[in-house]
């Protein structure tokens, strides 16, 4: 379940890679290849960061946009996490919601490292790690989430 749930997304990236000229019918360019291959690089980021934990997520999708952006969607022990990173930019958006609150209102988690944000979304993928820490996202930023 956990290998299909990002095989789809990665899939998904597949077929954005693939989009021409005016895919979206106003006038989008094609997707920078270095930011499909940057989103691949979180994607199996936090493959290896679930694998280790024994959660699966709910659901882990992207999302293009026309502005040349790309979303990655991660839910996760009722939380929604979704980074947008857009090609002519070194920083990464993110923001998390409480998928089971009711009027729940986005947290802005700022920039940081997908550990932070994978740690908010739940506290178990910080436990017992052993995933190589070398990944370096080229995000800004201090720590913005914690397991208390």
């Amino acid at each position: 379940m956990l290998q299909s749930a990002f095989d789809g997304a990665s899939r998904e990236l597949d077929r954005y890679g693939s989009y021409s000229i005016n895919w979206d019918g106003y006038r989008a360019m094609p997707f920078d290849p270095a930011l499909l291959e940057r989103i691949r690089g979180l994607l199996q980021y936090a493959y290896l960061r679930f694998l280790e934990s024994s959660l699966a997520p709910d659901l882990v999708t992207t999302g293009p946009a026309s502005d040349g952006s790309i979303d990655l969607e991660i839910v996760a022990s009722g939380r929604r996490l979704m980074l947008t990173a857009y090609a002519d930019e070194d920083a990464i958006q993110a923001v998390g919601t409480e998928t089971n609150a009711h009027n729940a209102k986005p947290q802005d988690l700022g920039t940081g490292n997908l550990d932070e944000w994978l740690r908010w979304l739940d506290c178990t993928l910080d436990r017992g790690a052993q995933v190589d820490r070398s990944f370096k996202d080229p995000v800004r930023g201090s720590a913005v989430a914690s397991c208390s």
